[in-house]
């Protein structure tokens, strides 16, 4: 019954009594009177925090209006605090007054009038405010008290108990809204098995409904993976008949890019039919979470951009959403979504109240309910998803010992088996599962283990995805068409059991669905969470491909190449669609044989282009190897002949130079493996050595072996052998400090020293950082000096810059303000050098570079500059991405690019950045 406040003077006292007293002769006995000695104010009590807590809790405040009541600051502040609230205020006139109007818009009832008449008017109220409470709904013939797994439905508002309190605050929400407005968008949030569904369609849909002349409740509808066309088929389906062609036209607009007019027409026309010119309707979005989960990012801007014209302030429309509370920023930035948002959260079911979740429904069947049975389970309910599983369990008892006439805690222990650790709310979903699918006999062994196949590629990906931002699995609901044939028998047997639900399947434009009941069911049936533990990696995998297809499918219809798979998710989809093709649907089957057409045949051209150029390297190492050792023989023959034998040497050395500069570093980025390099080297290195003998202090020679010393570290370094290429490195770093010694003026051979110590101290990085810097240094002053003595070669100048960063990135952490002068000494070379060569795309590039490392320092401490050095970074990279539309690193910078400044931008201008992140996601 409704819970009553009565406020009234202390010099009223009397009056307040009788009153309490008529009203718990009428069968309402929940009344808050603070003078009751019983039931009132206990002394030592804080008096005005329990008014306020009383206040809270009732949902119908009674003033006994006298004067003194009008005079009272208290009482006032009551009345105030009563309609901040939103309660159900009564003013009973029961002395005289100078002031009978207490709040314009309350209609009060005089008791000094025709007290009788007066008293009967207010029992009428009080019953239809009862009528907000569970006790005020019958159940229906056929409707089980205690539902199961699936949640309540408006049939089954008279036994959804334990809400009362959230129900009340809603319910309060709707009314100030009706009568105040305010935000048009309500979210309900709560974590998964919270009962934010059971509470929007067995609590509030329900009781709105019997407000006919303040509310209009639509039909409750989910957004699934067309959520546009959901809305628009709920507000299509609230109005009557009005004939096809107005309901083909109104279909038309709503789908279309100017709903107004449309919108307006609908709300007009639901408050004739349902004779309340005044009502607001009530638009009931249920798990609005699959907006993530199951929308893609078009379908989803469609639905909030036609929601938000719904809910502008010239519409009767309220909207009241359930949603995951792990989706709420989600939505909050969604540039489509204007409506401003009121947030409702729903805690987990306090254990308080399990006992009127038993007490309730079995008391509107006659069940006896014993009190060791709700000590039990609420004890076994203290897990955050315990609440399904304990709507099974209080299912599976009725069903069993119902008939019994009670409710029992022997009855509810014998569904478990506490010895083996397994309480009855897990083990009553596990037995239910098992026992569904039932076991099959010895001799159908092969055909059980291809049923049980058929059922894992059932759940893995239809009924179920992997969120991969928490870890967690989540239902999805799939048509029934998608599942393998041999699994459909399994799944029926799942539906009867309520483990999982079907629904649609009337009309072919409306196809069968099915979805798993309640996400527990992934936890607690072993068989299942075992199969998704095993399966976790390919649903991460199935995410990333489906968003690929959907992708590709944007870009001209699906028509194009561009777009289609490779690499290791090519790989990823091979292997799933040849080991479960049921797992993918026709047309994602065909994107990935099409992807797999296209790798193959790009692999097929660069082979048939590596063999070619093997070929032709193979030939010219033939070529290389005669000449070289025909030149080491002449050499060695005409030794004493010495202008002869310098040219046999000088032959034979650039011999050795061909090999490590043409054949290595020239077609080393065409596809030359690293074992032909290896090979290649190593007849250098042999060739280099046979010159050496007699010719150490030869500076030619020793050049080509450092040179080759070098490309043989690389080499050793791809090749996985890190010992060896610093070995290699740290010989070719002591022959170039030997020739930048003896010929101090020799830029090439300062040059290179600059490049091998860099070469050294990135192989000493990890092992020794302190002397890897002081290498970076002493390369640093090269740098430096070679640019300080040819300012206008560009090589050294960019070789300066790139050392420059290079100490920069090792300082940044303990010293950014350092770091940030060495970046800035950098970017001004940059600068100089884009300046000096607009068409050279390198230069372009490194100046775009430069200008995102300051930015990325800059963030912080200046975001306007920063945000001006992103903005500089992305023109350059827009014209390099434009210059070179095949060249994939360009495009990934200049995605890179929007990225970065979309994040800036995504509080003061959420529109612009969602524009750069879809500019960016068609580049990837």
């Amino acid at each position: 019954m409704a819970r009553i406040f009565l406020s009234h003077s202390n010099r009223d006292n009397d009056e307040a009594a009788g009153l309490k007293s008529w009203l718990a002769a009428r069968d309402f006995p929940t009344v808050f009177l603070d003078s009751d000695k019983d039931t009132g104010i206990q002394p030592g009590a804080g008096w005005e925090k329990t008014l306020y807590r009383e206040l809270d809790r009732a949902q119908a405040v009674l003033l006994v209006v006298t004067d003194h009541w009008l005079n009272s600051k208290w009482c006032f502040a009551e009345f105030a605090q009563a309609r901040a609230l939103g309660k159900d205020i009564i003013p009973l006139i029961v002395g005289p007054t100078l002031e009978k109007l207490v709040g314009e818009d309350l209609q009060a009832i005089d008791l000094l009038a025709d007290r009788q008449d007066g008293l009967e008017r207010l029992e009428r109220r009080l019953r239809g405010i009862t009528q907000q409470s569970p006790d005020g709904f019958e159940l229906g013939r056929g409707v089980a008290p205690f539902p199961g797994l699936a949640a309540f439905e408006e049939d089954q508002a008279a036994v959804f108990f334990g809400r009362d309190p959230d129900i009340r605050k809603m319910l309060e929400r709707l009314r100030l809204r009706h009568i105040r407005g305010g935000e048009k968008l309500i979210l309900l949030l709560g974590a998964s098995g919270s009962g934010k569904s059971s509470l929007l369609r067995a609590g509030l849909i329900p009781r709105l409904k019997r407000d006919r002349g303040n509310w209009i409740a639509l039909p409750p509808f989910r957004p699934g993976r067309t959520p546009r066309a959901q809305l628009v088929d709920c507000l299509l389906a609230g109005v009557g008949a009005v004939g096809l062609p107005q309901l083909a036209a109104w279909r038309d607009a709503l789908e279309g890019d100017a709903p107004d007019a449309a919108l307006t027409a609908v709300a007009r026309t639901l408050r004739q039919q349902n004779a309340a010119p005044d009502a607001n309707l009530l638009l009931p979005i249920d798990q609005a979470e699959e907006l993530f989960t199951l929308a893609m990012a078009a379908e989803r801007a469609d639905f909030l951009a036609l929601l938000s014209r719904l809910l502008d302030e010239s519409l009767p429309f309220v909207a009241v959403a359930t949603l995951r509370a792990d989706h709420l920023s989600g939505l909050q930035s969604e540039s489509a979504l204007t409506a401003s948002i009121d947030l409702q959260p729903l805690d987990a079911m306090p254990l308080d109240r399990i006992a009127a979740l038993v007490r309730g429904p079995a008391r509107l069947v006659g069940l006896r309910v014993d009190d060791g049975l709700i000590t039990a389970l609420t004890r076994d309910a203290e897990r955050p998803d315990a609440l399904p599983l304990v709507a099974v369990a209080l299912n599976e008892l009725h069903a069993r010992f119902g008939p019994d006439g009670a409710l029992t805690l022997a009855g509810y222990e014998s569904l478990g088996a506490r010895d083996a650790g397994i309480s009855p709310l897990d083990a009553v979903v596990r037995e239910r599962a098992e026992t569904a699918l039932g076991a099959a006999p010895a001799t159908a062994a092969a055909a059980e283990k291809e049923e049980d196949r058929a059922l894992r590629d059932a759940f893995v990906p239809w009924l179920v995805r992997l969120q991969e931002e928490t870890g967690q699995f989540i239902r999805q609901a799939a048509a029934l068409d998608r599942f393998p044939a041999l699994a459909r028998t399994q799944l029926e047997r799942l539906v009867e059991a309520r483990l999982l639900v079907r629904r649609g399947g009337r009309t072919p434009a409306d196809p069968a669905m099915l979805e798993v009941t309640h996400e527990a069911l992934f936890r607690v049936w072993p068989r299942l969470a075992g199969w998704l533990e095993q399966e976790r990696d390919f649903l991460i995998a199935r995410n990333r491909i489906e968003q690929a297809f959907h992708d590709w499918r944007k870009l001209s219809g699906g028509g194009t190449d561009s777009g289609l798979l490779s690499g290791a998710i090519l790989d990823q989809a091979r292997q799933g669609l040849a080991a479960h093709p049921t797992r993918f649907d026709e047309e994602e089957s065909e994107y990935i044989r099409r992807s797999d057409a296209m790798a193959r045949a790009e692999a097929a051209r660069k082979r048939r282009m590596r063999r070619s150029l093997f070929a032709a390297l193979l030939a010219a190492l033939v070529i290389l190897a005669v000449g070289a050792g025909t030149s080491f023989y002449l050499y060695r023959q005409q030794r004493a002949a010495t202008a002869r034998a310098e040219a046999a040497l000088a032959t034979a050395t650039d011999t050795a130079n061909g090999l490590v500069f043409d054949l290595v570093q020239k077609f080393k980025q065409s596809g030359l493996s690293n074992a032909i390099a290896r090979e290649i080297l190593q007849r250098a290195a042999d060739l280099q050595d046979r010159l050496a003998q007699g010719n150490e202090g030869n500076i030619d020679l020793l050049h080509s072996r450092a040179a080759m010393l070098d490309e043989r570290a690389q080499s050793l370094a791809d090749f996985g052998d890190p010992g060896g290429a610093a070995t290699a490195a740290e010989a070719s770093l002591t022959i170039l400090r030997t020739l930048a010694g003896r010929e101090p003026d020799n830029s090439g051979f300062q040059r290179d020293l600059s490049v091998s110590l860099d070469r050294v101290a990135d192989i000493r990085r990890r092992s020794d950082p302190a002397g890897a810097l002081a290498l970076y240094d002493e390369s640093l002053g090269i740098a430096r000096r070679l640019a300080q003595r040819e300012p206008d070669n560009s090589e050294f100048q960019r070789n300066l810059s790139a050392n420059l960063d290079r100490i920069a990135d090792i300082r940044l952490r303990s010293d950014p303000a350092g770091a940030l002068v060495l970046y800035d000494e950098s970017l001004g070379i940059a600068r100089r050098l884009a300046q000096r060569e607009p068409d050279n795309s390198g230069f372009q590039r490194d100046l775009s570079v430069s200008l995102e490392k300051i930015a990325d320092i800059r963030l912080r401490s200046d975001p306007a500059g920063a945000l001006a050095l992103y903005d500089e970074s992305l023109g350059i990279r827009r014209r390099l991405a434009q210059r070179e539309p095949d060249n994939r690193g360009f495009q990934r910078d200049l995605s890179v690019s929007l990225n970065n400044i979309a994040d800036i931008r995504r509080r003061s201008d959420p529109a612009g950045a969602l524009a750069l992140y879809d500019e960016s996601l068609g580049i990837a």
